[in-house]
């Protein structure tokens, strides 16, 4: 892989350009993956990395990034097939329309020297590889349908190797209540642990982390500057970590979009600013004011 001193200075320069590459992947989430995948790494945990779904390869260059030398990257996507479900042909036409295999190629190869393993397939048909219980962190971000949403929890919780790590697009977009829906169902059916949560993602485990696994979350958040909340849900602690909306400026949203354009930056502007207003009235209800 090209690494120079280790990961930092990659990835470091990766995230500089994360804007430049079509997708969904907020700095906020970059800093999770890295760190969650770097903590496995500490804790002597190993495997395979794997992605369900990834467009034209904005977290699967990270995943490549964050693979040790002995370990492999494997993603699977439909690209172009028309092998498309019946249930999500609508939203992949009206997404993904220009997404190919070749696109996605030439974008990953930008930054790596070689191509991970591509499973052009839907996700599921994977249990058919024979892939093995190899996984240490797994990124599901492919259909936002429930039923196959549930189906991917329990392809993964096969691929999954001892204190895996799974990560959930989307878990929070008001269009997709088929994955919240589908990861709490896990939780009570399959023992997954949801711990962390962003305003995109949520992510969770199989095994027991201890509970020093927040502690350093929380306090690697803290540092970059990131919001950290601690929720109590059904007896147990979830970390929350958003960005810290009242630093935001319009100057500082704009300078985030090029190349994409005028109507992205409109669009991270509106999503800033309404980031801000319901953090305002959230520590508003907090204290017991009027927001």
């Amino acid at each position: 892989m090209n690494r120079t001193n280790g990961q930092a200075e990659p990835l470091d320069a990766y995230l500089a350009q994360l804007v430049t590459i079509p997708g969904w992947l907020t700095p906020v989430d970059f800093r999770m993956i890295r760190d969650l995948a770097g903590l496995q790494t500490r804790r002597g945990i190993t495997g395979d990395l794997f992605e369900i779904g990834a467009y034209c390869g904005k977290t699967a260059i990270e995943l490549g990034y964050l693979r040790q030398p002995t370990e492999s990257l494997v993603v699977c996507d439909l690209f172009e097939s028309e092998e498309v479900p019946a249930a999500d042909q609508a939203e992949v036409a009206y997404w993904y329309g220009d997404l190919s295999r070749g696109r996605f190629e030439a974008i990953y190869l930008r930054y790596h020297p070689e191509l991970p393993q591509i499973l052009q397939m839907p996700s599921t048909e994977i249990g058919n590889q024979q892939l093995g219980s190899r996984f240490r962190f797994i990124h599901i971000d492919g259909s936002h349908v429930y039923q196959t949403v549930k189906s991917d929890i329990a392809l993964a919780k096969e691929l999954s190797c001892p204190q895996a790590i799974l990560a959930f697009d989307d878990y929070g977009s008001p269009h997709c209540p088929g994955i919240p829906a589908a990861v709490w169902e896990a939780h009570f059916d399959l023992g997954l642990e949801p711990f962390l949560l962003t305003d995109t993602k949520l992510y969770a485990h199989w095994g027991d982390y201890g509970a020093d696994l927040l502690d350093e979350m929380e306090t690697r958040g803290r540092v970059e500057g990131l919001v950290c909340e601690r929720h109590d849900i059904m007896g147990r602690q979830v970390l929350r970590v958003i960005e810290d909306t009242h630093r935001w400026t319009v100057r500082k949203v704009v300078s985030l979009t090029t190349p994409p354009g005028l109507e992205v930056a409109a669009w991270k502007l509106r999503r800033a600013v309404a980031m801000r207003n319901a953090t305002r009235q959230a520590t508003a209800r907090r204290r017991g004011a009027r927001p």
